[in-house]
């Protein structure tokens, strides 16, 4: 990614000619952009602009481009009007729905993001959360605090099934990382297949299309959530694909927020699902223990029901 972003900044420098300074709006505060200007050498090719207020931003100059760190539609919508010369807008985010202005979307303004940017940092998340409940760290955490020693046994990552649904970059990332460290069965659900290259098939055992996800949801202990925001996506996984999981299922959203429903909507459709798991409640590792306070990040967030928590399967999202 710094390769291609360094020869868009050159690209423009040489069509604007030896005579002329490209300029470089800078939109949004972040103590870390001049270091982020500097590795990819866009001063190299450009002036950036730093603004001490959005009044700033707004007064008309001859940006060529815009490196956007953090804004919103609104702002966006409005910094794009008064700028009449801007040619190109990058998102140091990989999402740009939030920044994607009817100008951008209307002009020929070029648009480029951070594509793959965080895929490796998901990816190591994931495998963080499946070791994280595959090794039962709520149950060894609530007896700790109680000083309980009540050893049970745990599972291999080895020996489970890991779904994927929305099979991107870091879809992929997260499967090559799975594959090559605990080996666990990966089936992905993708968009189109033909959009998947021999290289994300092989570290699948097997990739489906969006219309068969039923059946990656149906077989897998873990589901994970890797999906865009767009209008097909919007509150995908509602209360009917959360039934289709199996009741110890474990699910992690590292895609967009939106793609899930309300939380209490999703409790009172699959509350009342009971449990058959044989063993006592404090030793079932049928059915996933709720998260405990404190655990393991502010990302990571359970669904909880107080009189019926362990009926329910435990979903835990990355906001």
């Amino acid at each position: 990614m710094l390769q291609r972003l360094t020869r868009c900044a050159r690209s423009f420098s040489h069509r604007a000619g030896p005579e002329r300074t490209c300029l470089m709006a800078v939109i949004g505060n972040n103590p870390k952009v001049p270091e982020y200007i500097r590795r990819h050498r866009l001063d190299k090719y450009m002036t950036p602009v730093y603004f001490q207020n959005e009044a700033e931003m707004m007064v008309p100059r001859d940006y060529d481009a815009a490196l956007v760190v953090d804004s919103n539609l609104k702002q966006m919508e409005a910094f794009t009007t008064a700028q009449k010369n801007l040619r190109w807008v990058h998102s140091t985010m990989d999402g740009v729905d939030g920044i994607l202005a009817d100008k951008i979307k209307n002009s020929d303004i070029i648009l480029t993001n951070a594509k793959g940017a965080f895929s490796h940092s998901l990816a190591e998340y994931v495998m963080f959360g499946l070791l994280y409940f595959s090794k039962h760290i709520p149950y060894f955490n609530e007896k700790k605090l109680k000083h309980e020693w009540a050893p049970i046994d745990v599972n291999f990552l080895s020996q489970a099934t890991v779904g994927i649904i929305g099979y991107g970059d870091i879809g992929y990332r997260a499967a090559k990382m799975l594959k090559k460290s605990v080996n666990p069965t990966i089936y992905a659900c993708c968009k189109n297949m033909s959009d998947i290259t021999e290289k994300q098939m092989s570290v699948c055992d097997l990739v489906v299309d969006a219309h068969s996800y039923e059946d990656v949801l149906r077989v897998s202990d873990f589901v994970v959530g890797v999906l865009p925001k767009t209008q097909h996506t919007v509150g995908y996984f509602d209360a009917r694909k959360f039934q289709m999981m199996k009741k110890s299922a474990v699910f992690m959203n590292i895609g967009r927020g939106v793609t899930m429903v309300e939380v209490l909507s999703v409790i009172r459709t699959i509350v009342e699902r009971p449990c058959d798991c044989a063993q006592e409640r404090d030793h079932c590792r049928s059915c996933p223990r709720r998260l405990p306070a404190g655990a393991p990040s502010r990302h990571q967030r359970a669904l909880r029901h107080e009189e019926r928590s362990h009926d329910l399967p435990l979903l835990g999202q990355l906001a």
